[in-house]
């Protein structure tokens, strides 16, 4: 499940670079925020994502539910979304070692 929050995240990351990329390019005439506000959102999305693959690679019992949360909205975003979002829901339910912290 790791692995599959982790290509979540760098695609979130990259698309925010991209979209920060864009809103440089757009500063030499009247500067559009809303490439910078995407690359915000998408930055964010894609650090959270981050975070959670790092807590499911340690095993902790509150990345289970925290991933079905985040992947349920990635399943509207057909097909490649929903392919993300479908492996993330199946790898969180099935049973792992609980690390007790």
């Amino acid at each position: 499940m790791a692995g599959t929050l982790k290509i979540v995240a760098y695609g979130y990351l990259a698309f925010a670079t991209l979209s920060a990329f864009v809103f440089c390019l757009s500063l030499k005439g009247r500067a559009d925020m809303n490439p910078l506000y995407t690359a915000l959102i998408l930055g964010a999305l894609g650090g959270f994502h981050l975070f959670l693959s790092d807590a499911a690679d340690r095993k902790q019992d509150w990345s289970r539910s925290v991933s079905v949360l985040v992947a349920v909205p990635l399943i509207f975003g057909f097909p490649i979304g929903s392919i993300f979002g479908f492996i993330i829901i199946a790898n969180s339910l099935k049973d792992w070692e609980v690390d007790p912290e």
